[in-house]
């Protein structure tokens, strides 16, 4: 993929570039963080973020209920982003900063998340605690993200991993319901695209007249959550 957006884009063969890989529905939020600590050390540089996800290419046709959630849940997309030093003057630019990253593997969980590489492709598991066990979790990683700033200042951009998922999440940090219709949306108008989500659901969003504190939550293999607290000016 990174190869052929180097002819695609016409950009400098001397371009460096870093492929993400395995990270499954949080890889967008890794590779933001990766190009922040690149434009950080150099003001100058330009890091674009590609999250490319082709879910159908590991459809399973068989009866049992992993081939069935994957099928009706993942969804393929794409999306992708610009991240600068300094402002863009752009007219497309989001005016999103990306203040501050957090993230936890949730202790004894590494099998409940899984694309298991097959003769025939790969066939996803998924354990039916991934909802509880993440939201064990996600009480003291949000406070560490946000630190100061009150939940309910916060517009919430939470990946829809699953329809339970985002129930729990939301009972647990204690979030109404409208503070994940952003994330209902978008499972339910393209389904789970993985890591490319939450990037389609910052572009939406974007179009939306507010400001302030955002979170972006990812989730995903480990298992992992994966947090970005941004500032849209």
């Amino acid at each position: 993929l990174d190869l052929q957006l180097i002819g695609l884009l016409e950009l400098p063969r001397s371009v460096r570039r870093t492929m993400v890989g395995f990270m499954g529905c949080y890889a967008a939020l890794p590779a933001l963080r990766i190009a922040a600590d690149t434009v950080r050390a150099d003001p100058l540089a330009r890091v674009l973020v590609v999250c490319c996800e082709l879910s159908s290419l590991h459809l399973q046709t068989g009866p049992d209920d992993g081939a069935l959630i994957a099928a009706c849940l993942f969804g393929d997309g794409a999306a992708a982003a610009i991240v600068a030093g300094s402002p863009e003057k752009s007219a497309h630019a989001t005016n999103f900063r990306i203040v501050k990253d957090a993230c936890t593997v949730v202790p004894d969980t590494a099998d409940a998340m899984a694309w298991i590489a097959a003769a025939d492709g790969f066939h996803l598991r998924l354990a039916p605690t991934i909802a509880t066990a993440l939201s064990d979790a996600l009480p003291a990683l949000t406070d560490t993200l946000l630190g100061d700033v009150p939940r309910s200042h916060v517009h919430w951009l939470v990946h829809p991993g699953g329809p339970r998922i985002l129930e729990k999440i939301a009972q647990t940090l204690g979030l109404p319901d409208e503070a994940v219709a952003d994330s209902r949306t978008a499972l339910a108008t393209a389904g789970n695209r993985s890591s490319a989500t939450v990037l389609a659901m910052l572009a939406d969003s974007a179009r939306g007249n507010w400001s302030g504190p955002a979170a972006l939550f990812g989730f995903g293999p480990g298992l992992t959550a994966e947090c970005l607290l941004l500032e849209r000016s």
